[in-house]
């Protein structure tokens, strides 16, 4: 792993956008005290890590708590009321397989013009991590947050290795006790273990590229079945449409029926009342020319 181009952005002593380039192979950073160069390790390690080493208080994890220690002093103090700043490092990683941006960022508003050094006058906004690269099909992939940091640390740089390889000058004590040989040779264990993690990244990402290729070839062979899926699929959709619009024109159907039927009863109820009044009518005329028949009679 090499790291070719850091972008620092307000953080600690680089004040506003600084641009750092580095070479493969040995690159030093030679200054006087307070020239930066340990501000520089720090931003290395907190835009893998979220973590920062102050002489006086070890190593501390910046966080929406404590974000004021990675901001530039000369950024907090010329920001005006409700100005947004930010504290960014953008880091360029090249591996054997991949190039890597990894870039870590804060935003804070500055809530009034009391003591900018303090938090309370400060408002923290967002905090965010963002890994991104080109997948073999060329596409870009871009892991954030929680996601972000767990592909560096098992994918990048495990964290478990970084102290060894990445340390102030304060903690080697911490790191390789001289007169314990036990200390010592777990230091060398652990840095050994590099080279035996990047085969592992080599041989997952050969694994990753294999299975991504068999799947393109399954899928390829399966777009048949899926043309034919989707016109067999169409045509059920079209048969239910056409099923549901039927039984609608029957529903239909069914209720002009039943209106049918109730009108042809009613006219054979009125039909019925037609026949009932000609019967009366046909016994009016017989019991009229009966009730003559018997007056005549009566008269003779």
């Amino acid at each position: 792993m090499i790291i070719s181009k850091a972008k620092i952005k307000n953080f600690q002593s680089y004040y506003d956008n600084t641009g750092v380039n580095l070479q493969k192979g040995l690159n030093l950073f030679l200054g006087t005290i307070g020239a930066g160069k340990s501000k520089l390790f720090n931003a290395f390690y907190w835009c893998f890590y979220d973590e920062i080493y102050k002489t006086d208080s070890g190593w501390l994890d910046v966080n929406s708590r404590n974000f004021m220690s990675v901001f530039n002093k000369k950024c907090l103090l010329d920001a005006e009321e409700n100005e947004v700043i930010e504290c960014c490092v953008e880091l360029t990683v090249k591996s054997e397989q991949k190039a890597y941006s990894i870039k870590n960022q804060i935003t804070i508003e500055r809530i009034n013009l009391e003591d900018y050094t303090s938090e309370k006058n400060w408002k923290f906004l967002t905090s965010d991590l963002i890994v991104s690269f080109d997948n073999e099909d060329g596409n870009r992939n871009n892991l954030e947050n929680y996601e972000a940091r767990n592909y560096i640390d098992k994918k990048i740089l495990p964290k478990q290795i970084s102290k060894y390889i990445w340390f102030q000058g304060e903690t080697l004590n911490e790191l390789i006790d001289i007169k314990s040989g036990t200390t010592f040779r777990n230091a060398i264990n652990y840095i050994s273990y590099i080279e035996y993690y990047e085969n592992n990244i080599r041989l997952i990402e050969e694994v990753i590229q294999r299975t991504e290729k068999e799947l393109r070839k399954k899928k390829r062979k399966n777009t048949t079945n899926e043309k034919e899926y989707t016109s067999l699929s169409f045509e059920i959709e079209r048969l239910e449409s056409e099923i549901k619009s039927n039984n609608q024109n029957i529903e239909n159907k069914q209720t002009e029926l039943e209106q049918v039927e109730k009108a042809i009863s009613e006219i054979d109820k009125r039909l019925n009342d037609i026949n009932e009044y000609i019967d009366l009518k046909n016994k009016e005329k017989s019991f009229e020319s009966e009730r003559k028949r018997i007056f005549k009679k009566t008269l003779s």
